[in-house]
């Protein structure tokens, strides 16, 4: 648990050294790069909804966002990859196709 700490402690420590030279209206992060602090699914182990996740998503995403549910309803219909910010499927997809 100390480790974490720690860990936690240097990750402010270093957003807070580059916070002057990220953008601030709008806020933009880097691909692959998960901001924490502009949304997270409630809980990573169940499904969360598209309007939860609508809520960080489109801030992160813009207007990529619908599209990508889209791409993982049909990939990934199960969530089975999921994270913090991962794009939740539509859950009426497996419904339809009888999984």
């Amino acid at each position: 648990m100390r480790f974490q700490s720690q860990k936690f402690h240097s990750h402010i420590e270093l957003y807070s050294f580059v916070a002057p030279y990220v953008s601030k209206n709008p806020r933009a992060a880097y691909i692959n790069c998960r901001d924490l602090d502009i949304g997270t699914n409630y809980n990573k182990d169940s499904s969360t909804s598209i309007k939860q996740a609508s809520i960080w998503g489109v801030k992160y995403l813009k207007n990529s966002f619908n599209r990508l549910v889209h791409v993982k309803t049909r990939v990934d219909p199960a969530n089975f990859f999921r994270n913090e910010q991962s794009i939740p499927p539509h859950s009426s997809w497996k419904n339809k196709r009888g999984d």
